[in-house]
């Protein structure tokens, strides 16, 4: 079995999220390219006589290892990441200076960037523990996958979310981003139960490949109560208490 690559996170908001490989090199996502896409035409359209402002705009949230390996010439100083109820988070970079540029950065995704397909954790069916947002701001779901919930936005494009965006319209859209990932990832639809006990499932699922994971597991033993997860063939059982 390959290894698994090392997801590198954005910073607070951020949706950039790439993967570092077992030889070092970091690549994005295949389903973040049409996003990474609609953003370029987007900077390029509002500093389209100042790629150093571009750039900029750019390397706000990006993680810094990833912004130096594809532009090794960038200077940048990066908040410490932390973990937060076991998540990574940083809050985004600071003293950024941009490398020379020249009319190619607008198009890097196709030319400077590197994309493969099925590596970040949405594809490949892990839970992420990037610190999206606080609980104050998203769903216990939005806070783990607000990252391909936002590059969705701004498959969308919503380049600038929220700004720009009807506030009484903001709710259905990000709802609809949202439930778009649920389904992908085998979580309730926003409104439905067992959200973090699904993903827990989920999470012991991936651990546990080539087991056979039950969720929800009835038998007559158990009369009509029934085991929140149960792995037959290691005769486990987990019951999970809430938040």
């Amino acid at each position: 079995m390959s290894e698994t690559p090392k997801p590198l996170y954005p910073g607070l908001y951020g949706w950039q999220v790439a993967c570092q490989l077992s030889d070092g090199s970091v690549v994005f996502c295949s389903c973040f390219r049409e996003a990474w896409c609609r953003y370029f035409d987007f900077l390029k359209e509002k500093f389209v006589d100042d790629l150093e402002k571009a750039f900029l705009r750019f390397a706000g949230s990006v993680n810094p290892v990833t912004i130096k390996a594809f532009f090794p010439e960038c200077t940048i100083i990066g908040y410490e990441p932390q973990i937060i109820d076991g998540k990574e988070f940083f809050f985004r970079n600071r003293n950024v200076k941009a490398p020379k540029l020249d009319e190619k950065f607008w198009n890097s995704p196709e030319q400077i960037f590197r994309f493969e397909d099925k590596v970040c954790e949405v594809c490949t069916g892990r839970v992420p523990k990037h610190f999206y947002c606080h609980q104050m701001y998203g769903s216990p779901f939005a806070q783990v996958y607000g990252a391909w919930i936002r590059a969705d936005l701004i498959r969308q494009i919503y380049c600038l979310w929220p700004n720009g965006v009807e506030k009484s319209h903001r709710r259905k859209i990000w709802n609809e981003a949202e439930n778009k990932f649920r389904k992908i990832v085998g979580i309730p639809l926003i409104g439905e139960k067992f959200i973090s006990e699904t993903m827990l499932f989920k999470t012991i699922s991936y651990l546990l490949n080539g087991h056979e994971v039950i969720h929800h597991y009835r038998a007559d033993w158990l009369a009509r109560q029934e085991l929140d997860i149960f792995v037959p063939s290691l005769k486990l059982a987990i019951e999970y208490q809430g938040e």
